[in-house]
This record gives structure tokens, C-alpha cells and sequence, in this order.
């Protein structure tokens, strides 16, 4: 006899949020395709200019180095060796403040600050055609409402989730990457 789920598939609450999660994918990974077209005469990766980007959008003194990891989306790490070789080629300038000397900050470099104004006049075709087919304020809108989701997703993941990503499925005490 086969075991059939109590509910349809689709009448889980969850199934709401994995086709949330698809086509937030499935958008993300067409914008990123076109993007990297772009991106092959400046010799930056879709994260190093996203990382420009998120200085271009930053105060004029500059953007924290923890904030650039959490607006690409990279581990500290990740980011010190993003910011390190945009720094090498003359596109960022770091600093830190005189009243706080641990904290890292980055602003665009005018070479830096050219390099993403080129990107953006090759990425403008994209965008217009996306406002004349969907309209102006749709990205806006999913840009809003991803932030509030961002926000209120937070850091909800149930501890038994966590655990269990850590340890495998049974909890077993499996550790990832243990030899």
C-alpha cells in the first residue's frame, strides 16, 4: 500500500514559500545571466560589482566592511578578499574611523566610481525594456517586499533546523566536513 500525504502538496503552508523561493531563483539567475554578459569587458565578477554597487548606493564617507558582507550576501571572509583585489586594482579606498579604528570602511575610488557608471549604461537597455513590459514601479514593489520578508525572515530558522543541518538528518552527531 503507498503512503500518501494527509494534505496535497500544495496545500502545505510551505508550498507557498518554495514556489516564492523558485522564481526568486529563477529571476535572479536570468538578471545575473544578463548582468555577467555585461560584466565580461570590465573583468569584474557579478559579486565584485555588486559590491560596488552597494558602495555607489552608501554614504559618501563610505560603507562598513560587515555591511558589504551582508548586502552581497558573502562571509566575511569572502568580502576581505573581494575588497582586497578591488582595492589592488584602484576601484576601492579603504579607511577606518579615527573615533572606532577595528571597523573597515570602503568607498569607490573615481576609477571605481567610472567602472560602475560604464556598467550601468550597458545594463539600461535591460532595464527599460523591463519597465515598458512590467512597468516602472515592479521592481521598486519587489524590492520593498523583499526587504520586509529579509526583515522579517531574520533569524527565525527553528534551532532544531539548525541543529540538524549541522549534525545531519537524525541528528546523529554527523558533523559536515568531519573526516
Amino acid at each position: 500500500m503507498e503512503d500518501r500525504p494527509s494534505k496535497s502538496l500544495s496545500e502545505h503552508s510551505a508550498s507557498t514559500w518554495l514556489d516564492l523561493h523558485q522564481q526568486t531563483l529563477l529571476a535572479s539567475r536570468k538578471i545575473g545571466h544578463f548582468l555577467r554578459e555585461q560584466l565580461v569587458v570590465s573583468g569584474l565578477r557579478d559579486t565584485e560589482f555588486l559590491l560596488l554597487w552597494s558602495c555607489c548606493q552608501a554614504h559618501p564617507h563610505g560603507i562598513a566592511q560587515h555591511e558589504l558582507a551582508w548586502r552581497t550576501g558573502t562571509s566575511t571572509g569572502q568580502t576581505s578578499h573581494l575588497v582586497d583585489s578591488l582595492r589592488q586594482r584602484g576601484l576601492l579606498e579603504g579607511y577606518r574611523l579615527t573615533r572606532d579604528r577595528r571597523r573597515q570602511y570602503w568607498r569607490l575610488t573615481r576609477e571605481g566610481l567610472g567602472v560602475s557608471e560604464t556598467i550601468l549604461r550597458a545594463i539600461e537597455p535591460l532595464a527599460e525594456q523591463l519597465e515598458v513590459n512590467c512597468g516602472n514601479s515592479l521592481a521598486r514593489e519587489l524590492c520593498d517586499h523583499l526587504t520586509r520578508l529579509i526583515d522579517a525572515i531574520g533569524d527565525t530558522i527553528p534551532q532544531t533546523a539548525r541543529q540538524q543541518s549541522r549534525t545531519g538528518p537524525a541528528g546523529n552527531g554527523f558533523q559536515r566536513g568531519a573526516a
